[in-house]
């Protein structure tokens, strides 16, 4: 048996085995605390890097795992937290503007430091005066020797937790993600079929104050680290056969449950982060901003994703249709621009509207777009939309010819899929949200 020795892989594992995570620890933990210290110093640098390895752990559950490098996950967090000492860093760089000489190191941390220090200071004073935003990308290169893909990982990290307030006191977001897998009868060798995995999925946040006990995570000291969000899975695993024929084939099994076809939890989908760019999230505040003309709102998007990425993206059509599924759903915009998003999506090239059927057997309006990959295969990716909500209600990826990566599944499968069932602002209650049973993990302070 192969093990994966990747970032995800360990991740991955160590849902099942926590213990594995201390890899992850033991990897990036001192790159982490470098790059801390260099923005803030020794005494900010211990607190930060533990916090930022707590959150990552109590949020491992979120991670991407097909992602080989958490690297830019854990640097999005640090820089998140790091953002909650503005102030102080903008003070150390005056400071350092004001020395006039200091001896230069080999390594390429200690040269970046040095050269921020060294002459007269004027790149001390360009950083203490560049917006935070523009600091985070220079030093996320220099201190961090993160590409400027990875800088746009880390920076949609440390912005997907800065969301302001808008029509409510929280964020909760509660959908069920799917996958299809075929399975092995547990009972008759050599009978296979095909079966929907699926199992809830939650996001809570506050965007001023933590969120109540049990939340915050007990460090081995009794140190108690309050956390502003949280994401958790629900407590159960369905599974149900994806066409009559496999239903035969279940139901002769006598209806085995995830347990008993060995089939853990269902893995996200292949988009709406695979268009070639940075994710689209803006914050409240910057999705508040966004035009309300398809044509404008196109513009604002690419260069967005110019600013962030800091290139071009290769296709602006798939990159602006699979960014769109995220700005309908995470982010509480207004009417109109909810308006303009769908009209935007209709003039892609290459997208077509489509009445499809969801994984729940509703036939929704919707839009999808046809992507063909040596790896993923054919794939219709569709968007479908509340026709009396005018909200995105599901996203799924449907196979039209399997790939290598897909290779068991059939033409027509439901590869992946998300229901989303509820969505926005909410003045309930964080106690009233929260599971009772058990501490949710800390996220998203990370993507």
């Amino acid at each position: 048996m192969t093990v994966d020795a990747s970032d995800g892989g360990i991740i991955a594992a160590s849902r099942a085995r926590p213990e594995r995570f201390a890899e992850i620890f033991d990897r990036h933990y001192a790159e982490i605390h470098r790059y801390v210290d260099r923005r803030l110093g020794a005494d900010a640098a211990d607190d930060i890097a533990a916090e930022t390895f707590l959150i990552a752990f109590r949020g491992r559950g979120r991670f991407d795992v097909s992602r080989d490098s958490a690297r830019p996950w854990l640097y999005g967090i640090a820089t998140n937290l790091i953002g909650r000492h503005r102030r102080s860093e903008s003070r150390r760089y005056r400071a350092m503007a004001r020395l006039e000489n200091r001896d230069v190191s080999e390594g390429h941390e200690d040269r970046v430091v040095s050269a921020v220090a060294a002459g007269d200071g004027r790149l001390s004073a360009a950083l203490a005066g560049l917006a935070h935003g523009d600091r985070d990308v220079l030093l996320l290169v220099a201190l961090g020797e993160l590409s400027y893909p990875e800088v746009a990982q880390a920076l949609a990290a440390a912005d997907g937790t800065a969301k302001s307030p808008s029509r409510g006191s929280l964020w909760y977001r509660k959908s069920s993600i799917g996958e299809t897998v075929v399975v092995r009868s547990p009972i008759r060798p050599g009978v296979k079929y095909t079966v929907q995995v699926e199992q809830d999925d939650h996001v809570l946040a506050s965007p001023d104050k933590p969120l109540p006990e049990p939340t915050s995570h007990a460090a081995p000291g009794g140190q108690r680290f309050p956390v502003l969000s949280a994401s958790w899975p629900g407590d159960k695993l369905t599974v149900r056969p994806a066409s009559a024929a496999d239903a035969a084939e279940w139901e002769a099994d006598g209806k085995p449950d995830a347990g008993d076809l060995h089939v853990g939890e269902p893995s996200r989908s292949i988009g709406p982060e695979m268009g070639g760019g940075p994710v689209l999230d803006f914050g409240v505040e910057g999705a508040r901003r966004l035009p309300a003309d398809p044509a404008k709102l196109r513009a604002a998007l690419l260069n967005y994703a110019v600013k962030v990425g800091h290139t071009r993206v290769p296709n602006p059509d798939e990159y602006l249709y699979r960014g769109a599924s995220f700005l309908l759903v995470d982010e509480p915009i207004d009417d109109d621009v909810r308006i303009a998003t769908y009209r935007l999506l209709a003039s892609l090239r290459g997208v077509r509207t489509v009445t499809a059927t969801d994984a729940n057997g509703r036939q929704r309006q919707g839009v999808a777009l046809r992507t063909t990959t040596k790896r993923y295969g054919t794939v219709d990716s569709e968007l479908l939309i509340d026709s009396g909500t005018g909200r995105l209600v599901a996203s799924q990826e449907v196979v039209v010819t399997p790939g290598t990566r897909n290779a068991s599944l059939r033409p027509g499968d439901r590869w992946h899929y998300e229901i989303v069932r509820q969505a926005g602002w909410t003045n309930q209650s964080a106690e009233s949200l929260l599971p009772a049973d058990e501490p949710p993990p800390a996220g998203p302070d990370e993507p």
